[in-house]
């Protein structure tokens, strides 16, 4: 299972809605349909250090959520991946280096189930 959603940074929560993907007869459907995406400030309050995203549905364990963040000029600038080891409507996702909030466009969501 695979989604894919974006949203703007214009306050410290988003919410977010999920579109579904796919074509023909076999579309991908996502397992979940919003997610909340709450800031975590670095010690710098400038910086973003990472976040926590809560869904409206559980997704199950073994599911990859990345959060990526992107700049005004389409280039990801910050990407975090987290990979659940059980069935949670809550992940936490920290980035390897803080991000300057003035150079944050564009976040995105993904979330790919688990392995047959």
């Amino acid at each position: 299972m695979l989604a894919l959603v974006g949203a703007a940074l214009a306050v410290p929560v988003i919410t977010v809605n999920i579109q579904q993907i796919g074509a023909g007869s076999n579309p991908v459907l996502s397992p979940v349909d919003v997610a909340n995406i709450s800031w975590t400030l670095a010690s710098n309050p400038d910086y973003v250090s990472g976040a926590v995203i809560v869904f409206d549905q559980t997704i199950p364990a073994g599911s990859q959520v990345y959060l990526k963040i992107y700049n005004s000029t389409g280039s990801i600038i910050a990407l975090g991946v987290n990979a659940t080891t059980t069935s949670t409507n809550t992940v936490t996702i920290s980035f390897t280096s803080a991000v300057d909030i003035t150079k944050m466009e564009t976040a995105a969501v993904v979330v790919k189930g688990p392995s047959p």
